[in-house]
């Protein structure tokens, strides 16, 4: 797919948005067309200024966590109303993905990191999407009921997305054009970032060149083999037999089966790689020697004590570097944007399931023990039909 300098005014408004977008991800610039926005009514909700002493009207609902130490300390219970300090958005939650990361919170991995500090009760939660309710004082790029996508700051100790509303800077939200489902755009920002940010950032990919995506049928692996093929990388990707076609399908120029020992050997064979995209950290398929002099090799974080960090003499040994991966909080809504475009564009996304509110432990759970498949999206409370939209078709 190539990048357009201009977009072209006679295409539907979806389209033109598209284009601005994908010029907008090789120029260093990000605006949506204003035609493309779509801004929903809504009743009002009112927070609790930062700064003032007003009386919260009524409290959110949310998935609560009273600790963090498993799934048994999540409930669904109300919360106040969280603050809207100046500079930052409240949105009103409409779905939430489930990720990994969040029984992983659940169960207490980012207390590793050093500025991690929750009060509890807590909310979990990295991504979603929803409607703009209330914009803080200097906020000029968002206005009430603006359809947004967005990140949330709980590696911060901010609230996440698992509740009825959210406060965020407006740098970690990118807001939505006309017909884009707010299921399918809750279900972009984790994984789709993680590959983008890997590919384009850490990895500094530039066209033509060769990319290996190790575990290219996951989450994060799905979205980088499409965003390498699209960016015009010559793409190749681990993953069991089962799912050769469905990556060749999404630009794979060839599959590796992840189980077979002579992996590394046989990826050597079809030529060295410029970047190798490493989604698991095992370090067990010798993918170092598969890089070209100046390759970089891309670690994805897991927030798992056992991965494992490159041997830096084997890198230095082939004249390659390591990149630790992981999102780069002042470039997420470029990201967010470009994620925008690519799905209009043709981007496949996982499959989805949407779940409603009550089955939100469940659906992490499972996302635990890998056993349901696809992405699980849970669709909050307070319905908008206007947010729900059959997927492809423009909302009226």
């Amino acid at each position: 797919m190539a990048f357009c300098s201009q977009a072209d005014p006679r295409q539907p408004i979806e389209r033109a948005a598209a284009e601005c977008f994908l010029t907008a991800a090789s120029t260093g610039t990000t605006a949506l067309p204003e035609a493309a926005v779509f801004r929903a009514p809504l009743p009002p909700i009112h927070p609790r200024i930062s700064g003032q002493h007003e009386e919260r009207e009524r409290n959110v609902k949310a998935l609560v966590a009273d600790h963090l130490n498993g799934l048994d300390g999540l409930r669904l219970g109300d919360v106040a109303t969280p603050a809207l300090p100046a500079g930052e958005i409240l949105v009103r939650m409409r779905f939430a993905g489930i990720n990994p990361a969040d029984w992983k919170t659940a169960e207490g991995y980012l207390k590793v990191i050093p500025h991690f500090r929750p009060h509890f009760p807590f909310v979990i939660g990295l991504e979603g999407a929803g409607t703009v309710a209330t914009v803080g004082e200097g906020v000029t790029d968002f206005a009430p009921g603006d359809h947004v996508v967005l990140k949330s700051d709980v590696s911060q100790g901010r609230w996440g997305t698992f509740a009825e509303c959210i406060a965020i800077e407006p740098r970690l939200a990118a807001r939505l054009p006309r017909g884009l489902p707010l299921d399918a755009a809750a279900s972009l920002p984790i994984a789709g970032l993680t590959a983008w940010h890997s590919l384009m950032l850490h990895g500094a990919m530039k066209p033509n060149e060769t990319v290996f995506i190790h575990a290219g049928a996951g989450g994060v692996g799905s979205f980088a083999v499409q965003i390498a093929a699209r960016a015009g990388a010559k793409v190749l990707a681990s993953c069991s037999p089962a799912n050769a076609e469905y990556l060749r399908a999404r630009g794979a120029y060839k599959t590796f089966d992840y189980r077979d020992p002579d992996m590394a050997t046989k990826i050597r064979a079809a030529g060295t790689c410029d970047v190798v995209v490493d989604a698991i950290n095992d370090g067990q398929h010798g993918l170092i020697g598969c890089l070209a002099s100046g390759g970089r090799y891309v670690t994805i974080p897991t927030l798992d004590p056992r991965a494992v960090r490159p041997d830096a003499r084997k890198l230095a040994a082939v004249g390659a570097t390591f990149v630790p991966g992981g999102l780069v909080r002042e470039r997420t809504r470029e990201g967010l944007e470009t994620l925008i475009a690519l799905y209009i564009d043709g981007l496949t996304l996982p499959e989805l399931q949407v779940l409603p509110t009550d089955d939100f432990v469940e659906a992490l759970s499972d996302c635990r023990s890998g056993t349901r498949r696809g992405k699980a999206v849970v669709r909050l409370w307070g319905e908008d039909k206007l947010a729900i939209a059959s997927h492809g078709k423009a909302l009226q």
